[in-house]
């Protein structure tokens, strides 16, 4: 373990080194509303430790470098860099919520099934469900720097790359124009077009004349 700047490093998660910062346990003690319960300060470490989390596996997956996490008095930041597009930006702000949806969903199952049995359970449950919840909605608020600054960018974009996507399939699959309408009249006329009928009349005209002269001679 290493401080550097007046954070702790405690480790690596998914490659990434968390970096713990001081001024954390005064943010968990006011998160917690003033709270000295062990389960609450870690349900708190954990959840913000798995937003980053989240944050930095998107960031991975668009084949961005996550560089480090840290947990601060005001939260946590992802530091990551690379070339990413504007869905990417979006999709990697949604990262960190995606992951305390994962974590609020077994919580709720978990205590479905089998409700904590001790003090200790009840509180860290308390911490990963109703906690839970509300650090997602306040981190969705469409107002930088929070993630909703960026995160709900990422269905517009997406609802206009799908029309892009539609608009180029429909052009590509746009059928030939039909050849203009023939009515009886004309087909007709074409049968018996003087220019393609022509040749078999000259050949006629002859074979009578050839004939008739034939007959003349004695």
């Amino acid at each position: 373990m290493t401080i550097k700047k007046g954070a702790l490093e405690v480790g690596r998660l998914a490659g990434v080194p968390v970096r713990v910062h001081w001024s954390a346990l005064l943010g968990a003690f006011l998160f917690t509303g003033f709270s000295l319960s062990p389960a609450r300060l870690l349900g708190y470490f954990g959840l913000v430790v798995v937003h980053e989390v989240g944050h930095a596996l998107v960031v991975k997956a668009f084949r961005a470098e996550a560089l480090a996490i840290d947990v601060t008095g005001y939260g946590g930041l992802c530091w990551w860099r690379g070339h990413v597009s504007p869905v990417g930006r979006a999709a990697i702000a949604w990262g960190g919520v995606w992951a305390q949806m994962v974590v609020l969903v077994i919580a709720l199952a978990v205590s479905r099934w089998g409700p904590p049995s001790s003090h200790f359970g009840w509180e860290a449950m308390w911490v990963l469900t109703g906690s839970n919840a509300w650090m997602i909605a306040v981190n969705l608020v469409p107002l930088k720097p929070l993630d909703g600054g960026e995160a709900w960018a990422l269905p517009i974009l997406l609802g206009r790359r799908l029309r892009a996507r539609l608009g180029s399939a429909r052009r590509a699959g746009v059928p030939l124009q039909p050849p203009p309408a023939v009515t009886m009249t004309e087909r007709i006329d074409d049968a018996f077009d003087a220019g393609a009928l022509q040749p078999q009349v000259s050949a006629l005209v002859s074979s009578l004349l050839e004939g008739a002269r034939k007959k003349d001679e004695p």
